[in-house]
């Protein structure tokens, strides 16, 4: 029952599905830091300076970056992370 004693909860609903959605492009750019450690480094300057002009997916696209919606983005990101640890 401690789940219902968190706030936000209910408070901010969507909370939760904000930290599963951003987690995604997160993972994106650690796989691209383990190939590319300056891309990764100029993705993470380009996110922290595009302000709120766009919306989370506009965003995601802007960086060419998969969206979280999309199945193909999972497996992509699933495969990178699995060769980034087999090294």
């Amino acid at each position: 029952t401690r789940w219902a004693q968190i706030h936000h909860t209910f408070e901010a609903p969507f909370y939760y599905i904000s930290y599963a959605t951003s987690a995604i492009p997160a993972m994106e750019g650690f796989v691209l830091s383990k190939k590319d450690y300056s891309a990764a480094v100029k993705l993470y300057n380009d996110l922290i300076t595009a302000g709120t002009e766009y919306d989370f997916v506009e965003l995601l696209d802007r960086l060419n970056l998969g969206s979280p919606f999309d199945k193909s983005t999972i497996t992509d990101i699933v495969s990178g992370i699995v060769n980034v640890f087999k090294q």
